[in-house]
């Protein structure tokens, strides 16, 4: 479980992330992001840290 703080946290990094998209895939993107930030167990992070490189890294920068 997340220690007080945790959230802001994960905003900043999500809002830095998000400096790096397009404008119209923003919200896309912040909500893949979610995903892997808010993920149990750090499994689960990894996978969808590989389903977010599979949508979102390899087709643009491949």
């Amino acid at each position: 479980m997340a220690g007080p703080g945790a959230g802001s946290d994960v905003s900043h990094r999500d809002l830095h992330s998000l400096n790096f998209c397009s404008w119209k895939d923003r919200k896309a993107v912040a909500a893949d992001l979610r995903r892997i930030y808010e993920a149990a167990a750090a499994d689960m992070a990894a996978a969808e840290l590989d389903a977010f490189e599979e949508k979102w890294v390899l087709p643009h920068f491949s």
